[in-house]
């Protein structure tokens, strides 16, 4: 569903372009979520990531309630279980919050980790009705953060995951995040999962993206957590940095040769969220003109609150409102 911002002419789109993001949304109101839940079990090889985002815009039209409801009166159906285990897995990481560890209000982990394996529990359910669908095993990533999973049971969850989609588009984001040192990962790590993933795609493929995110949850760790602007600054200006980054952008959206597909937007407002944080305006415009207004939230979340960085991105590009 794309709405327009109220503080902008920009447009938000949670849905990230599904087509029958608001058709599903209408059958739940109507009541009909058994014929949402079937749709999403129809998309399997070749469609995973579609049916995560459909099972994600499902579950939370219809509420962890409704769902719940449905999977324990349908307990044979993978994709109620699947849509469960994601909107439990919400509400655990809701109730956590995104600050360290030591932020944390203390008399709230008991809670936390109730929620947490019980998302838990309907994920591997999931699993267990249809093995095929790597799904399952990218949602339990964001498990194993609120139960405090040792960092090679989050590796397994992500293997797990590629080895039943190798060329699944969201893993890899969810593994970078999972491993990364505000979750008592290491940059050593998530730079070498990274870079490992990179070169197993082919040469044009912009999952290569990934290593940017990689660089910005660096970036982010050295501005938010250790509070040093000055120090994120000096790693954005970083020469190695800069250039890892342009080749994935220049072997893939920033190619002539690139081919749009129906996840485009992903990498192109990836990369805006990129030359935002460098400060370079004119491939900020370029990849800020292929999304034609849209704001996808999710790619501008390490950079700051995504509707204002998007705005000051556009302004910085030189648009005119």
């Amino acid at each position: 569903m794309i709405q327009r911002a109220a503080h902008s002419h920009f447009r938000l789109d949670p849905d990230h372009g599904l087509p029958q993001a608001n058709s599903l949304r209408e059958l739940v109101v109507k009541r009909r979520l058994d014929r949402a839940v079937s749709y999403v079990q129809t998309l399997r090889v070749g469609r995973w990531d579609e049916r995560a985002r459909y099972a994600a815009v499902v579950g939370d039209e219809a509420g962890l309630d409704a769902v719940e409801a449905y999977a324990l009166a349908n307990a044979d159906s993978a994709a109620a279980w699947e849509i469960l285990g994601v909107v439990a897995q919400r509400w655990a990481s809701e109730t956590r919050g995104s600050g360290l560890g030591h932020e944390v209000d203390r008399s709230l982990w008991p809670l936390i980790t109730e929620r947490g394996e019980w998302a838990r529990d309907c994920l591997l359910r999931a699993s267990a009705l249809d093995p095929e669908n790597p799904n399952p095993w990218i949602e339990l990533l964001g498990s194993c953060l609120m139960l405090g999973a040792e960092i090679e049971d989050r590796l397994g969850c992500f293997r797990e995951a590629m080895r039943l989609d190798p060329r699944n588009r969201s893993a890899i984001f969810r593994a970078l995040d999972a491993v990364s040192m505000k979750w008592s990962g290491s940059h050593e790590l998530m730079f070498k999962v990274a870079r490992e993933h990179v070169a197993s795609l082919p040469a044009n493929d912009d999952g290569r993206l990934a290593i940017v995110t990689a660089h910005e949850l660096r970036a982010e760790w050295v501005g938010r957590f250790q509070d040093d602007p000055s120090g994120r600054a000096d790693y954005l200006r970083n020469p190695a940095v800069l250039a890892e980054v342009d080749a994935a952008y220049e072997a893939t959206v920033g190619a002539s040769t690139y081919k749009s597909h129906a996840f485009s937007k992903e990498a192109h407002s990836l990369a805006a969220s990129w030359f935002f944080l460098i400060g370079d305006a004119p491939r900020l415009r370029l990849a800020l003109e292929k999304l034609d207004g849209v704001l996808l939230p999710s790619s501008w979340q390490l950079v700051g609150d995504p509707g204002r960085v998007f705005e000051a991105a556009h302004q910085n590009a030189g648009f005119v409102r």
